[in-house]
């Protein structure tokens, strides 16, 4: 059975996107009409299919006209099975559909609604992250945590204010997009984040050390000193 998405829906999302068409194939790397790729950004492969597109596959860029493809698991349900199309010459490859759906990471309120207020992006709200953590017995997000919230909320891009600085990465490569400067607050930081809820429950069998210090937890996360 094949997955298939309303036209529609991405008619939504286009505005904010931009598609490619694949060239060339060499087994789950493709080669796109274009020479201006950001390293690590996600697309989705898609085929046009009468009045509705067929989505493909996940890819990534590893360069500035290639992707590497991906299992497709957003649609992972009972109802709604993956879809096992070969990509072919000609197929689309969208790149920025949720670029603004994001997830914020910061250390205190503040930080927080001061950057969202700030932002022409839609943002998940940060409970969500919370609520899966604490459900998992898991007070230290780890890349696994944030990718499985952006695919559940098809998130886009996570932001992570550190310091003086704001990291946006790619939500399903996990690869830093662009950094920025802003100013730093001052105010203490939260472990793991900021969030509503009154605790997150680190569960009866969880072993792991606590994050002790936000900055340097995500700094490590993201590879950056």
């Amino acid at each position: 059975m094949r997955a298939i998405v309303s036209l529609l829906f991405f008619v939504m999302l286009l505005f904010s996107s931009k598609t490619y068409k694949v060239v060339e194939i060499n087994d789950n790397l493709l080669t796109l009409d274009t020479t201006t790729l950001k390293v690590g950004e996600s697309a989705l492969v898609v085929r046009e299919y009468e009045s509705n597109s067929i989505i493909l596959s996940y890819a990534s860029a590893i360069n500035k006209s290639q992707v590497k493809l991906f299992k497709y698991t957003n649609l992972a349900q009972d109802s709604f099975p993956i879809p096992t199309l070969d990509v072919k010459k000609g197929d689309s490859v969208i790149f920025g559909l949720y670029n603004t759906r994001r997830l914020l990471i910061a250390p205190n309120k503040k930080a927080y609604h001061t950057h969202i207020k700030n932002s022409i992006n839609s943002y998940i709200h940060i409970d969500l992250l919370a609520v899966l953590l604490s459900d998992n017995g898991q007070i230290n997000p780890t890349k696994e945590y944030f990718k499985q919230i952006a695919q559940q909320y098809s998130i886009g891009k996570i932001e992570f204010i550190i310091e003086e600085k704001l990291y946006i990465v790619d939500a399903q490569s996990f690869i830093i997009i662009d950094t920025k400067e802003i100013i730093p607050n001052k105010d203490e930081s939260m472990i793991p984040f900021y969030h509503r809820l009154e605790e997150i429950d680190k569960g009866l069998f969880n072993f792991d050390d606590n994050m002790s210090n936000y900055s340097i937890y995500y700094k490590k996360l993201l590879g950056v000193k």
